[in-house]
């Protein structure tokens, strides 16, 4: 009995040693090198397009949040309009009611109605762009317009010069404090 193990022909036969395979190049052949360099050619320009679109779409979503952002801003300029073309007027009406009785004490709801009986006087709180809250001073008269946006509009008309500003409170009593020299920007 042979206690010999072997593997295969060659082991039996004791023929040549099997060869081994040559050492194996990266990329192989020249087809083969030129065909992986283009591989990675075509990945990288694949990345920069994907980026460039996503850094496009990026832009143009960014410019549409911006033009929503203006049109609301205009919608509520358009809303505080309505409420400061009343208050304009009001403001003339008040001067030519102090003109014509050298008074502020003198011009009431009732008046400034008497003068312009398309708006609402009140001494309340103004609700809405039509209607005008009153407040005489012994110095001015404080006039406030609720605008549809939801800002109120002030106006504190004085012998030679009017203030303006705006506020959550829509009554002429604090329109008696606004400070500004013209109408704040929508």
């Amino acid at each position: 009995m042979d206690d010999s193990f072997s593997l295969g022909q060659g082991a039996k036969s004791g023929g040549p040693a099997p060869k081994h395979a040559a050492p194996h190049r990266l990329g192989g052949s020249s087809f083969e090198r030129t065909r992986l360099v283009w591989g990675i050619v075509g990945l990288v320009l694949a990345a920069l397009v994907i980026f460039g679109f996503m850094k496009f779409m990026g832009n143009a979503g960014k410019e549409i949040g911006e033009d929503n952002q203006r049109m609301i801003e205009q919608v509520g300029a358009a809303k505080d309009a309505q409420a400061e073309l009343t208050a304009n007027q009001t403001i003339q009406n008040a001067m030519q009611l102090y003109e014509e009785s050298g008074s502020f004490s003198d011009i009431t709801p009732q008046a400034l109605a008497a003068a312009e009986p398309s708006f609402t006087y009140v001494t309340s709180a103004s609700n809405g762009p039509n209607t005008v809250s009153v407040a005489a001073t012994d110095g001015g008269v404080g006039l406030a317009v609720q605008s549809s946006s939801g800002a109120c509009l002030y106006a504190f008309v004085q012998p030679s010069t009017t203030t303006f500003g705006t506020g959550s409170t829509c009554t002429g009593d604090a329109a008696t404090g606004a400070t500004d020299a013209s109408w704040p920007a929508s």
